[in-house]
């Protein structure tokens, strides 16, 4: 029951600091933070592969 209650704050306070968040983002750095993640899983995603070759 309590870990219950807990995991139901946990993801209300997530919720509301992403709420705020969006709100305080405007669209235009929402869409260069969405292109940095981008970028930034393509970079770590060839780092992954290249490792994964030479370890063959």
């Amino acid at each position: 029951m309590k870990e219950n209650r807990l995991r139901i704050l946990l993801y209300v306070s997530i919720g509301g600091i992403v709420g705020v968040f969006v709100s305080v983002l405007d669209f235009a750095r929402l869409i260069m933070l969405a292109i940095m993640l981008g970028i930034m899983g393509g970079i770590i995603n060839r780092l992954i592969t290249l490792i994964s070759d030479s370890k063959k």
